[in-house]
C-alpha cells in the first residue's frame, strides 16, 4: 500500500492528466519561480525522479566541472582571443 503524500514544502501531490500531463499547484510553481509553460529537468537515478529548475541543472552542472577547471573561463578564452585578433589587425595596417 502505498504512502499519502504530504503537502507542503518538500512534499506536494501532483495530479497527471490522461494525456501524461503532470499539473503543478500554483503554491509550488511559485517556490520554484516556474511560470506557467515554464520548463523543468527531470533527472532519474536509483533512488527516483528529481525535478529541476534549468537554473538548478546548470549550477549543478558547473559544480560537477568545477574541479576539472583550470581558472580560464568561455569569457575568459573568447576575450584573449578578440584581443589577439585586434593586435593582429592593428599589426596589418
Amino acid at each position: 500500500m502505498n504512502a499519502p503524500f504530504k503537502s507542503g514544502i518538500g512534499t506536494t501531490k501532483l495530479s497527471v492528466s490522461s494525456t501524461g500531463k503532470a499539473h503543478f499547484p500554483a503554491e509550488l510553481r511559485k517556490r520554484l519561480s516556474v511560470e506557467k509553460g515554464g520548463k523543468l529537468i527531470v533527472r532519474e537515478d536509483e533512488n527516483g525522479i528529481r525535478l529541476m529548475t534549468i537554473r538548478e541543472h546548470l549550477d549543478a552542472i558547473r559544480a560537477m566541472v568545477a574541479p576539472y577547471v583550470k581558472g580560464d573561463s568561455v569569457d575568459q578564452f573568447l576575450a584573449d582571443r578578440k584581443d589577439e585578433a585586434r593586435r593582429e589587425w592593428e599589426d596589418d595596417r
